[in-house]
């Protein structure tokens, strides 16, 4: 089993793993992220399977500048933390059809949620896209630089519990996109609660943790994350305060309109 695991990459996608200690939970847990459709990694090639496939041929196609832009995170072997190109397609679908102007990402990494909400934006609308690492805030930049939308974007360098506070007097805003720390997302929630208009909307990405949050064991989310994780599903499943859904993406995608 082991050598099995090896040649698909499975360990490179989960290098603290012990290769000596490989359960058949373990290889189920791996069957579920291919039928899922989460990129799992060889030689730095996405495996992905037949439905995100057929999305992105039809649906979900990239610029030039989307492409170099996951090539640098493959060079950076943090590719699996970006939305797949459906659901970047999905984030830029939802952002346009519900008329969003003013956007606080939280979690930029290299930029490309970032790219792809700033093209559904009108040309009065704006999005703020906070990144806690100097290294990753430098490459967005240089990203967003080239980008005929660059007017659109202010990259926010720092701890989202700090800067945030710092752009409040831009709000009320039409939307939060929530992708950063999973332990901090009731946090980042409750900040989304506060500073949207009603009619607001908040995404929030990897709500599944790999499926912790329905108890799958998995490599993915501590038990601190999926405590907070599953404290922000109430949160949103709470009809006074949100119209909520999960889309059944690879990881999760949940959204929900304030009340």
């Amino acid at each position: 089993m082991s050598d099995l695991l090896m040649s698909i990459g499975f360990y490179d996608y989960n290098p603290t793993l012990d290769k000596s200690d490989v359960t058949a939970k373990q290889l189920a847990q791996m069957v579920w992220y291919f039928v899922e459709g989460v990129s799992l990694r060889r030689n730095d090639y996405p495996i992905v399977d037949e439905k995100e496939k057929f999305i992105q041929k039809y649906y979900a196609l990239e610029s030039e500048l989307l492409k170099n832009l996951r090539a640098r995170a493959v060079e950076k072997k943090c590719d699996h933390m970006m939305v797949s190109p459906s659901e970047a397609q999905t984030l830029q679908f939802l952002v346009q059809i519900h008329k969003s102007q003013k956007i606080v990402e939280i979690g930029c990494l290299f930029g490309l949620s970032c790219l792809k909400m700033a093209e559904a934006l009108p040309e009065v609308g704006h999005i703020w896209t906070l990144e806690k690492s100097a290294e990753n805030a430098e490459i967005a930049q240089s990203f967003f630089n080239v980008s005929k939308d660059k007017n659109k974007i202010s990259l926010i360098r720092g701890d989202a519990a700090t800067q945030l506070k710092d752009i409040e007097h831009e709000g009320p805003f039409d939307c939060v996109f929530i992708d950063a720390n999973k332990a901090a997302y009731p946090k980042y929630l409750q900040w989304a609660y506060q500073n949207l208009r009603q009619g607001g909307m908040v995404i929030c990405d990897n709500t599944f943790l790999g499926g912790s949050v329905w108890g799958a064991s998995t490599s993915w989310g501590s038990t601190t994350q999926t405590e907070a994780m599953l404290h922000a599903h109430q949160d949103l499943a709470n009809t006074k305060k949100w119209q909520a859904h999960t889309l059944p993406s690879s990881d999760g995608l949940t959204v929900g309109l304030k009340l």
